[in-house]
């Protein structure tokens, strides 16, 4: 079979129709990076969850704003998969940035000038798996839900 330009174009367009569109298809090296900026200062972080979805890492990120005495609050909520958390969880070991609380759902905790930036696991769906069926769908390939807080000071 003598395989043309045009014909294995069609099989690889083939192939990738085959793949669900919500599977993350990211190398390490990837993870760690776009870990490394949301592990650290404020403007790395926004620009880290802006990244999330055109680079696959996840299907949404949900980013909500508000103010609370004189402070704004940014929130960005997505879904990771095990090796991306475990980029992140490295991150913030290496960077010394982590809670060690079993109490809290708070995963790394540190400050950038006045902003203060927070990793939590509301859920934390690794160690309990009571809300697993209500958050990830079973086809995802999601195993934690990350939550993002910048607060800063407004003015």
């Amino acid at each position: 079979m003598k395989l043309t330009a045009k014909k294995l174009k069609q099989m690889i367009l083939q192939e990738m129709t085959q793949i669900p569109a919500h599977i993350p298809t990211t190398d390490p090296g990837f993870e760690r990076k776009v870990a490394d900026l949301l592990t650290g200062e404020a403007a790395n972080v926004k620009q880290a969850s802006a990244l999330l979805e055109p680079a696959n890492l996840t299907n949404s990120v949900k980013e909500i704003s508000r103010e609370e005495y004189q402070h704004k609050v940014t929130d960005y909520h997505f879904k990771v998969t095990q090796s991306f958390y475990d980029a992140i969880l490295d991150q913030l070991k290496a960077k010394k940035y982590t809670v060690q609380s079993s109490l809290t759902d708070i995963i790394g905790e540190w400050t950038d000038g006045d902003a203060k930036i927070v990793i939590r696991v509301p859920y934390n769906l690794i160690m309990n798996p009571k809300y697993r069926d209500i958050v990830l769908r079973s086809d995802e390939p999601y195993v934690e839900h990350i939550q993002v807080t910048i607060t800063e000071p407004v003015g």
